[in-house]
């Protein structure tokens, strides 16, 4: 499913310069990661949402890893 997955996708990354590509490769695609929940929050409330989910013993589980940003040519950029 990895292939499918990147198959699906692939074409809508941009890589910034740095980006080890094969370690982005061995995540970004990766079927274990499908059907995760990824919630969107306002940045002024990423605080309250956290000790909201940490109060409700999901701590461990939630970290931040991106932002929008507006739309550009590319869906997903990786820094």
């Amino acid at each position: 499913a990895t292939y499918r997955n990147w198959n699906g996708y692939g074409k809508k990354i941009q890589f910034e310069e740095g980006v080890d590509v094969m370690e982005a490769f061995s995540l970004l695609p990766d079927p274990q990661t499908n059907g995760g929940l990824l919630v969107a929050v306002n940045p002024g409330a990423v605080d309250e949402v956290m000790q909201l989910f940490a109060s409700n013993g999901f701590g461990a589980f939630c970290t931040p890893i991106g932002q929008f940003i507006p739309k550009a040519e590319k869906a997903i950029i990786v820094r």
